[in-house]
Parts: structure tokens; C-alpha cells; sequence
């Protein structure tokens, strides 16, 4: 069986695929495969945006909280922060590919708002940025040495040490994977094995996603040991319009942030009648005493809530004195965290703008050079500004690990 050696094995071709491949390949040889196309992806798909912090009265610390309330309690308020405070290198990662959002015409970002965000904070390309995002991550990484775009490759077994049968504890060691278009079943050899294959919600009868989007990534880790978790959670959009003779696709979620009108024709439906039910009487219940104590109403979590609503609480004697002075003290540590965010977020926003500064610049030398006959030399400069903010990103790496290290402390401490 043929055998193909390399650092970094990445399955999946959508943006975390394909950026994970890039930030990688520095680091030694990457192999990407994907199924189909590379382009065949949700982030393909995707139209209203991407939302990071960006109007200066703006903060971490609202989009933390907006992130919160739409999860209704179920978000790791940890994982949100990290997510929310890396916003700003991730949109510049985009922009060093290429990406142009869009810009107001004084030149500052045209930020969309969407269902849940109480500010204005959607990076957008009008309304196919996914694809507008894939599009330039796929020129980037077909132009770098040391990735191996493998299309029309299906995964099929991840290789373990213990289905190897070597001791100790079992590990990833690489994949058998198919060639769907020779039929060639060969094996992938790699130290480090990244899934990023997208979702299951082809699964379901109805819902907007691809046809690629089977689950294929979370069956083959299952079927290599590891834990699943949170499987009930599957995007399904409200709005996705619906034809018994044509595909569902969704409508995008920046109608609904924006709070458009559509005017659809009303359907005349004849009317039901409801069927008589017998009343049913209700049990006579013994009334509870309680003392003021145990009486109190036992609130887990205050997210939601505004600094007023919390201290009535506590005036009314819902909530007691102890949780009333814990949320108090979480709060005030929390707007001293998002001062530290606001003065790194500022930073990062100015390289941004200088990366962005750059691509429009070296986009300007390519095609000063394809007028002049000379396209070779604008590729040339095009790649020399990409190198030049290269390393800017690496430190920008090194910096969100080592604040995600001591925001873990934090939370332990």
C-alpha cells in the first residue's frame, strides 16, 4: 500500500480547514484532503458575516454578554471571551489572504448587525462573504510549497496505535483514505491529525446545508475513541425558504438583524373548529410555609441581568447578601478585564488596518504590472507584502496563546 508522509494531516476544506492548513505549514509539510471540491464546504454557503468588535463603542465585553444571553446559559463563558477577544487577528488572518470587507465610503468598516448583537459588528463582503472568504483562502493556500491539496479524497478509518496493537496509550498515527475518482485506497502517515469536516445536518430531511455536510469527521473520531459531546446541537436558520420542487437555501440572517420588511402574499386557509373538550377541575392543594430563608429564589446565573436589576434583587430580598456581593465582585473584575481587551483589540485593529493597507497596495502593483504586460512581476510583489505581514501574524499567535494561558489561570485561581 502506498504511503504518504507528512507533519500535518488536515481533513476538511472549509475556513477552519483551510486556515489551520495555513497557519501549519510553517511548521512542517501539511496534506489537505477534502472530499469533493475544496470550494464544496459550508463556508461556501455562508452570507451575512463574520462579528468582531470593531466601532470604538463597542467592547468585548457587550459582545461577551450578547454571546451569553442568545445561549440562554449554555455558553462556557471562558471559551466566549477567548472566541470574542481573537476576533481582531482573525478578520486581519482574512484580509492577509486577501478578503476585501466592505467599507463605508469615508473609508472606516461598513458593520452589518445581526439577530442577538446589540452593536453594529458584522465584517461583511456584501452578502457572500463565505464565499467571498474561501475564495481567498484557496488562492493563498494553492500558492504555498508545503501544502498537498488532496480533492476528492474521502477519509475513510483513522489509524490508531491500538488498532496497530502497540502498547500504551493509543493515538493518532494517520488515516486510510480513498481516491474517489481512481479508486486508489492508500495511507496518510502523520504525527498530527486534524479533523475540521463540518457538521451532520444533511442528516435531517429538511435544512439549508450542503449535500457534503454527513457527519463523516465526527463518525471517524467516534469510531476512533474519541468523546462526543454536545451532539444535540445543530444549526437549524428560521428563515430558509421551502419548495417541494427545488433545493432549500437559506435567507440570509442579516434580513432578520436588520429587521427588513417582506411582503408575501397571504394564503387563504379554511378555518378548523376546535373540538369540544370537557373542563377538567384542578385538585385542591395544600398551601406551602416556608421561612424568608429557603423562600429566596435560588438564581444560578445573572447573566442577562443589568447592574439595577441585580441590586433590586437584592433589595428585595430575592436574592441574599453573599450572592449579591459575588456577582458585584464578577462584574468589577470583568470590566477590568475588558479595559486590558479594549487596549490589545486597539492594537490589533491598527495592524489590521496597515495589513489591510498593504494588500490594497500590493492588489495595485499587480495590476499596474497586468497593464504593463508584466503579470509575473505583480505576483512577485503580491507575495512579497503576504511574507511581509507573516510574521506579524506569528507574534500575533504567540501573544492570544499566552492571554489565553493566563485567562485559564484566572478562571482556575
Amino acid at each position: 500500500m502506498k504511503i504518504v508522509d507528512c507533519d500535518y494531516f488536515v481533513v476538511g476544506s472549509g475556513m477552519s480547514g483551510l486556515m489551520t492548513a495555513l497557519h501549519l505549514a510553517p511548521a512542517g509539510r501539511v496534506v489537505l484532503a477534502t472530499k469533493q471540491r475544496l470550494e464544496d464546504c459550508n463556508t461556501n454557503f455562508a452570507q451575512g458575516g463574520i462579528c468582531c468588535v470593531a466601532d470604538p463603542a463597542d467592547t468585548f465585553a457587550a459582545h461577551v454578554q450578547d454571546t451569553l444571553v442568545a445561549g440562554a446559559g449554555l455558553c462556557d463563558e471562558a471559551v466566549v471571551r477567548r472566541i470574542v477577544s481573537e476576533a481582531p487577528a482573525g478578520i486581519r488572518d482574512l484580509i492577509d489572504c486577501g478578503v476585501r470587507f466592505a467599507r463605508k465610503d469615508d473609508g472606516t468598516w461598513d458593520l452589518g448587525r445581526e439577530g442577538g448583537h446589540s452593536m453594529r459588528r458584522i465584517f461583511h463582503a456584501g452578502d457572500i462573504t463565505g464565499q467571498k472568504c474561501e475564495a481567498a483562502m484557496i488562492r493563498t493556500l494553492k500558492r504555498h510549497p508545503a501544502i498537498d491539496v488532496r480533492e476528492r479524497t474521502m477519509v475513510i478509518e483513522l489509524i490508531t496505535t491500538r488498532r496497530l496493537g502497540l502498547p500504551g496509550h493509543s493515538r493518532c498515527v494517520g488515516a486510510y483514505v480513498l481516491d474517489t475518482e481512481t479508486g486508489e485506497i492508500y495511507a496518510v502517515r502523520a504525527p498530527n491529525t486534524v479533523l475540521a469536516t463540518g457538521g451532520c445536518g444533511k442528516v435531517y430531511l429538511y435544512t439549508c446545508n450542503p449535500d457534503i455536510a454527513t457527519g463523516d469527521g465526527v463518525a471517524l473520531a467516534w469510531r476512533a475513541g474519541a468523546r462526543i459531546a454536545n451532539m444535540e446541537f445543530v444549526q437549524f436558520h428560521p428563515t430558509c425558504l421551502y419548495h417541494p420542487k427545488a433545493k432549500r437555501f437559506l435567507i440570509s440572517e442579516a434580513v432578520r438583524g436588520e429587521e427588513e420588511d417582506i411582503e408575501v402574499e397571504p394564503i387563504e386557509i379554511e378555518p378548523i373548529e376546535a373540538p369540544e373538550i370537557e373542563p377538567i377541575e384542578a385538585p385542591e392543594l395544600e398551601p406551602i410555609t416556608t421561612d424568608t430563608d429557603t423562600a429566596k429564589r435560588e438564581i444560578t446565573s445573572f447573566v442577562g441581568y443589568t447592574d439595577q436589576q441585580v441590586e433590586q434583587m437584592y433589595l428585595e430580598g430575592e436574592i441574599s447578601q453573599n450572592d449579591y456581593n459575588n456577582e458585584i465582585a464578577r462584574r468589577e473584575e470583568m470590566e477590568a478585564s475588558d479595559r486590558e481587551d479594549r487596549e490589545q483589540f486597539n492594537y490589533e485593529m491598527g495592524r489590521l488596518e496597515e495589513a489591510d493597507t498593504r494588500t490594497e497596495m500590493a492588489d495595485f502593483a499587480i495590476e499596474s504590472a497586468v497593464e504593463s504586460g508584466n503579470e509575473k512581476i505583480g505576483l512577485n510583489e503580491r507575495m512579497k507584502a503576504v511574507d511581509s505581514v507573516f510574521e506579524d501574524r506569528q507574534d500575533a499567535a504567540r501573544r492570544q496563546e499566552e492571554a489565553g494561558r493566563l485567562w485559564d489561570y484566572q478562571l482556575q485561581a
